[in-house]
């Protein structure tokens, strides 16, 4: 049987879909997706900050020389600093009104590796795509509904990628020029929910957060369950490590498509949570930083 662990709330809140956290300096940052919110909580101090972004802000990342790099519901842009505006880079989907941007993480290689989807969540319109550091911006794989949680091996030698719909996570091997040889990872059964958001650790264990699951899972590089973080709420969306050793899985969740009955038995639905582990994490990449240079 698989350890568990339970995390507990760091931060109550009431975010339709929190997302995307990013941990930096003793901060955390994620975004509220359908709230158009990017926010902001010091772990030393507990200074709480949130702004209102109306281009619909889906993802950060750290960016080399140019502060933060997110994805925005129709492209990529940059933020020189949490306060700053939006420095917008492009329309990438003008043919998919209805689509939108969802998670992304930047690879080894300083690449971002972002993903669309059907803001109806209905059509197979989504695409994953990379943007290297020069700005090109290449589509990787398509045929999604939702596209979720980009993450990747410790030595940069595989992507992992979500097909939450389908219930279904691949992996691929990666490199500094893109992904090939696309094959399953782990599939969901259908009383576990669906693949949202992912991070890796230092061992190279793959976690995975459940939407409508309960719940985040460790994954063993070969696929294996070898842990589990319980949650008081249904819809865990994502998940980074943060503080100090880079031993606190931080996790966002989402209160989104939850009924009244359902809220009232999950009140802290939306809420930020955080457990200690006993395995480091990964300190998250930055944009244009090319840690690695094996170009494949």
């Amino acid at each position: 049987m698989p350890d568990v662990l339970e995390a507990k709330c760091l931060l109550r809140c009431e975010h339709e879909l929190a997302e995307g956290p990013l941990y930096e300096n003793g901060h955390l940052f994620w975004v509220d997706i359908k709230g158009c919110l990017l926010l902001c909580l010091s772990l030393e101090d507990g200074r709480y900050q949130q702004r209102h972004i109306p281009e619909q802000v889906t993802s950060i990342n750290r960016a080399v020389d140019r502060g933060y790099v997110v994805t925005t519901r129709r492209g990529f842009g940059f933020l020189s600093s949490f306060d700053a505006a939006l420095d917008y880079l492009n329309d990438v989907e003008p043919e998919h009104p209805g689509n939108r941007f969802n998670d992304a993480k930047v690879d080894p290689f300083g690449q971002l590796w972002a993903g669309t989807m059907d803001d109806g969540e209905q059509q197979a319109s989504g695409r994953l795509y990379r943007m290297a550091s020069d700005m090109a911006v290449t589509v990787e794989d398509d045929d999604y509904i939702i596209t979720n949680g980009p993450t990747f091996s410790p030595d940069g030698s595989r992507l992992y990628h979500a097909d939450t719909v389908r219930r279904t996570i691949y992996q691929y091997d990666l490199s500094s020029k893109g992904i090939s040889d696309k094959r399953e990872f782990v599939k969901l059964g259908d009383a576990d929910g669906h693949p949202d958001g992912m991070t890796t650790d230092a061992e190279g264990g793959i976690w995975v957060c459940h939407y409508g699951g309960w719940r985040v899972s460790r994954f063993s590089p070969e696929g294996k369950l070898l842990m589990r973080v319980t949650l008081p709420v249904s819809n865990v969306t994502s998940a980074t490590f943060g503080g100090d050793l880079l031993d606190t899985l931080f996790i966002t969740t989402a209160r989104q498509g939850l009924t009244a009955s359902d809220l009232a038995k999950q009140p802290l639905a939306g809420s930020i949570f955080h457990v200690k582990v006993p395995v480091k994490g990964l300190a998250a990449n930055s944009f244009g930083e090319q840690g690695l240079t094996t170009s494949g």
